[in-house]
């Protein structure tokens, strides 16, 4: 994939993480006029523009709703976070930046989904609070946390720059892990699914029974990183039906 079609994107980025703001209506023409001569060049969009634009952050008075007031420690960690996730080379996933319902802190996070579906398989934030963070799979509606180690719970301190480059780190591990659905076929044409990542078997969420026995799934498709078919791919050596629990809904 050639990079003709990103020339300045990355520093555009840059210059808007610094300060917080939203691209410009020229900043956003000149890059849908080189999205549109990478489609006809026959490059994929989605996939040229998706891998640098991460964290981008909306203005609230779009909704009448107060500007955000990030401070300079936000707007570094912020800046250094971005900068960093303009290098991914990972499928998209929908991501944000806000702040939870008490304001104690900057929230950033991503949603892995299923699109064929679609369906939100879980949630992974960092909540920032100036000179540490905590970061690990969201547990509920107000962006609490699973403290636990399974779910890539960390604890860590340190400058905004520090903090960033270790945040970044852990989402691309995690954007990078493959997602799988794993289907059975059940009673009256129903189908029992159960997503999962494919390099461990652990359970994102399932739907109706699985079976208990060890029995097989049918079929397992690809649901990260997307390609055109959703090839199937063979079970991991460590997946087996215990694992099928929902941890998070």
């Amino acid at each position: 994939m050639t990079d003709e079609y990103l020339v300045g994107y990355e520093q555009i980025l840059t210059e808007a993480a610094s300060t917080g703001r939203r691209l410009t209506r020229d900043e956003l023409d000149s890059r849908r006029v080189l999205g549109e001569r990478a489609a006809e060049a026959g490059h994929g969009l989605r996939l040229l523009v998706s891998e640098h634009t991460w964290f981008e952050v909306e203005d609230p008075e779009e909704y009448d709703e107060d500007p955000w007031d990030f401070d300079e420690a936000e707007l570094a960690f912020l800046a250094a976070l971005r900068t960093r996730a303009a290098a991914w080379r990972v499928s998209w996933a929908s991501n944000n930046v806000s702040r939870p319902e008490d304001d104690s802190s900057l929230l950033v996070w991503v949603t892995l989904v299923d699109e064929e579906h679609p369906l939100i398989l879980g949630e992974w934030a960092v909540h920032f609070y100036g000179t540490h963070v905590q970061a690990g799979k969201v547990a509920d509606q107000l962006f609490n946390l699973h403290e636990s180690h399974k779910h890539g719970f960390f604890r860590a301190s340190g400058t905004a720059d520090e903090l960033a480059l270790r945040c970044a780190d852990w989402f691309e591990s995690l954007l990078s892990r493959p997602v799988v659905r794993a289907e059975w076929p059940a009673a009256a044409g129903a189908i029992t699914t159960r997503w999962e990542f494919a390099d461990t078997g652990e359970a994102l969420l399932t739907s109706l029974d699985v079976p208990t026995d060890d029995t097989p799934p049918a079929r397992r498709v690809l649901v990260r990183p997307w390609s055109a078919g959703h090839p199937l791919i063979p079970p991991p050596p460590s997946a087996s039906a215990s694992d099928a629990t929902d941890s998070r809904r």
